[in-house]
């Protein structure tokens, strides 16, 4: 009776088993060069995809800090500026949420911070 075990208890291979393990190699290697659905990291963030007014109502209710909206935005210009190349200036990053933090610790309105009604 044959056995698939050698002699030394080490599965023997033939034509059939490598031939299948690497077709099994091409297929995961063709499919993870396959672009994926958009995961939650790669969308948007809901604060950037709000117009002003929800903005304002979300910052006004605390539900969403300054700290929240400038890391989110500037999160999203990383994202996307290498692409469109829109942004000729910006602030760096550090000082920028270091004028988030300070208006958070302002505790202020959000009117008396941007204005926006």
């Amino acid at each position: 009776m044959a056995s698939a075990l050698s002699e030394s208890n080490q599965p023997e291979l033939d034509r059939r088993s490598v031939l299948g393990v690497a077709a099994g190699a091409v297929v995961t290697a063709a499919t993870s060069s396959v672009p994926q659905p958009a995961s939650a990291a790669s969308r948007p963030s809901d604060i950037v995809m709000m117009d002003a007014t929800a903005l304002a109502a979300t910052i006004r209710s605390r539900q969403a800090s300054c700290v929240d909206v400038m890391t989110a935005y500037l999160d999203h210009i990383d994202k996307l500026n290498p692409k469109v190349n829109a942004i000729v200036a910006l602030q760096d990053r550090a000082a920028l949420l270091a004028q988030s933090r300070e208006r958070d610790a302002q505790n202020r309105t959000i009117e008396q911070i941007t204005g926006v009604q």
